[in-house]
């Protein structure tokens, strides 16, 4: 048995009601020879003489299929199925067209074979079995599409599960563990191993009010605000200015971690039209993920480089690399590679929210393996042309 069939059958089997099928006609002989056609094979049916009436229909019941009149009297067959996709969100019931013979040839001659296949038309000569192999196989397509969306969708599931029960969990569990400690020991701990437990208590706080922020910030940039953002508050500035700004702000606590920068900047004063703020926490959310993954050698090379139309900021690591065909998982929402076989921090929304701020400057993402070793992500946004010009900083090591 073929996957596809697997899950057919697995569709089948959780259905607790026979398919249904909404029948669209405005001939009523038509509607009942079909009707009759389709119980004989116990199928639930559902009627209608219009495409108006077909549509209140469907915006209050759910249908497995659909058999409509191509030529129908007030509006088309095409034209019902152009609004029930309009009108009812989300609605990928399929379609199975019936004509007159003479008008099943002229739309044989002009349809497309996609067309056909995706929305088959049949003349209503047709003899019943021809129809009822046709209804079969529509509804399996069907079927097998609503089986992999909910495997699709339960895999999503199981991985936002857990991805944040392990995130939510390790720091409480820090914080628990730690401030228990505190409190039977307060009278007999040491300065160091009291320093140490409030420390491991600073940190899972810290972790906590992180996932926090990414949620919120997450909820903000699907809310539309990154967009209003960027036109209210979007100003230029050199990338040079950019990355020392940066550099003053967060080099020190990288360099606590063991992290040393080495600064490239061949963008020759170019600039940018950027929400400061949004960009320069792309910047920290990369070289974070490029000291996270490389435990073993922690130099991170930051290179700004310019060309006709862009700017790029090239964030360089000697760590584990990334696997290109992993790359679309880890920019999903709570994607992260490996999670299952690899310990790392993070809760799956940096990489997302990077590529949401970097999309509504019109800029875009690009991953690269390194020759013998690591992972370059750079950062291309669009450049501003302007006679300003400023000197590049050269080559420097943090």
């Amino acid at each position: 048995m073929s996957r596809e069939d697997e899950l057919r059958s697995q569709f089948k089997e959780s259905r607790d009601k026979a398919p249904s099928v909404l029948v669209v006609d405005h001939d009523p002989l038509m509607v009942a020879l079909l009707t009759g056609v389709l119980k004989s094979r116990n199928y639930a049916v559902l009627k209608s003489y219009s495409g108006a009436e077909a549509l209140r229909i469907l915006k209050e019941q759910q249908v497995d299929l659909v058999i409509c009149d191509v030529m129908m009297p007030s509006m088309t067959g095409y034209e019902f199925m152009q609004r029930v996709r309009q009108e009812t969100p989300g609605s990928e019931v399929p379609f199975v067209f019936m004509t007159s013979n003479d008008t099943f040839a002229g739309l044989q001659a002009t349809q497309d074979t996609k067309e056909k296949e995706m929305d088959p038309v049949v003349p209503k000569s047709a003899e019943p079995h021809e129809l009822l192999s046709l209804v079969r196989r529509k509804l399996g397509d069907f079927a097998a599409a609503e089986a992999l969306t909910k495997r699709d969708f339960d895999a999503y599931r199981r991985r936002v599960v857990h991805t944040l029960s392990h995130e939510f969990r390790t720091p409480l569990t820090a914080i628990n563990i730690g401030m228990e400690l505190l409190m039977e020991h307060r009278g007999t701990l040491d300065a160091d191993k009291a320093r140490n437990l409030l420390e491991a208590v600073r940190r899972g706080g810290l972790r906590l009010e992180k996932l926090v922020k990414d949620f919120l910030t997450l909820q903000q940039i699907e809310a539309g605000m990154t967009a209003e953002a960027f036109a209210l508050s979007s100003a230029e500035v050199s990338v040079s200015t950019l990355l020392e700004h940066f550099i003053v702000a967060k080099a020190s606590t990288y360099e606590k971690e063991g992290v040393v920068f080495k600064i490239s900047d061949a963008s020759r004063g170019a600039r940018i039209k950027v929400v400061e703020p949004q960009i320069l926490d792309c910047i920290d959310r990369l070289v974070s993920n490029a000291e996270k993954f490389s435990p073993d050698n922690k130099m991170i090379e930051i290179e700004l480089w310019t060309s006709e139309a862009e700017v790029g900021i090239s964030v360089k690591d000697h760590g584990c690399g990334i696997d290109r065909d992993k790359i679309a998982d880890a920019c999903d929402v709570f994607g992260q590679i490996d999670r299952e076989h690899n310990e790392q921090q993070g809760s799956g929304l940096g990489l997302p929210i990077v590529r949401s701020y970097v999309t509504s400057h019109e800029g875009r993402l690009e991953f690269h393996q390194r020759q013998g070793g690591g992972t370059e992500v750079v950062l291309v946004l669009p450049k501003v042309h302007s006679k300003a010009a400023s000197t590049p900083i050269s080559t420097i090591e943090h």
